[in-house]
């Protein structure tokens, strides 16, 4: 992603606007969730593609916005600023919150790390990328499950 120039730029200034100016930020979301709801294909929405919760502020900001449009669309995000962070509330407005360690471990590694962390924590094994199954065609599990574990590529 971080090809395109104007990929780069956008969330280049998303950024800023996280770090100055977060009541623009919550402006701009809600306008493009707003015109995401006109797609009805787009049932969840996948928050940081790359980043992560960096200030109570920050999580605040996402559980309001989570609070509002939960009825339309379902929320994910992988984190790992579990431990840096009260997440409660984002979870409590309707966030599925995929920690990036499961016990301790990374949540993705190859095939016996993944069946290691399944056999001690109980984890959902990613389908996607296996016979033909893609991520929200198919698999769901990120938009429901906490303990996800990833075969790495």
């Amino acid at each position: 992603m971080w090809l395109y120039p104007s990929t780069r730029d956008r969330w280049n200034r998303l950024f800023d606007l996280a770090k100055n100016r977060p009541d623009v930020l919550e402006a701009v979301l809600r306008l493009d969730l707003d015109e995401l709801k006109r797609r009805p294909a787009v049932e969840a929405v996948r928050i940081h593609s790359s980043g992560d919760f960096f200030s109570a502020e920050y999580v605040a900001m996402w559980a309001r916005i989570i609070r509002d449009y939960r009825r339309r669309f379902r929320f994910y995000a992988y984190t790992k600023a579990e431990k840096a962070l009260d997440l409660e509330p984002l979870e409590a407005a309707g966030l599925n919150v995929i920690p990036s360690f499961i016990g301790g471990f990374l949540n993705y590694g190859p095939p016996e790390h993944v069946a290691m962390l399944c056999r001690r924590f109980r984890c959902h094994v990613c389908p996607a990328g296996s016979e033909g199954v893609q991520c929200g065609k198919g698999c769901r599990y990120c938009f429901t499950h906490k303990r996800v574990a990833f075969l790495q590529h």
